[in-house]
């Protein structure tokens, strides 16, 4: 199109001789660049997946966003077993509250007295193995999201 010969807010001017008795099609083309943001975080996946779907997303994008799936698999994965080791410990915890009230009503001569010490026993050795894998996997977790965001701050197209 033509540059136009006035612009106004409200419009713009164009024009195009034409002689008398005559009509003309004057088409204008307007366009305007589309450019949409999309900020990516730690999530869920949904946003890298819907940005992985888009038909405008280069191959380097796309190969840059499954890296960082395959990299926020390995924080989910953390996360979870974190989740799984807390959650070992404190049923423990509950069963070992469970035991401590039979042992005060359950006399010292009973068979079962015995049983209960050995299970407390060998509870608290579970807990003590439970505690490094809990601390362990906090620090794998930290790790892994803090790989998952430094990932994401470095993708662009």
């Amino acid at each position: 199109t033509p540059k136009a010969v006035e612009e106004t807010p409200e419009l713009w001017r164009f024009q195009t001789p034409i002689k008398a008795g005559q009509t003309a099609e004057f088409k204008v083309v307007e366009e305007r660049p589309d450019v949409d943001q999309y900020t990516l975080t730690n999530s869920s996946d949904d946003q890298i997946r819907f940005v992985l779907n888009l038909p405008e997303a280069t191959p380097e994008l796309k190969a840059q966003l499954h890296k960082s799936i395959a990299i926020k698999a390995k924080w989910d994965n953390a996360r979870r077993e974190f989740g799984q080791v807390t959650e070992e410990m404190r049923r423990i915890a509950v069963d070992q509250e469970r035991i401590r009230k039979n042992l005060r009503e359950t006399p010292k001569e009973a068979p079962v007295y015995k049983e209960y010490l050995d299970t407390l026993g060998d509870q608290e050795k579970e807990l003590k193995a439970l505690t490094a894998a809990q601390k362990k996997w906090m620090a794998e977790e930290f790790a892994t999201r803090k790989a998952y965001e430094d990932f994401l701050s470095t993708i662009s197209d």
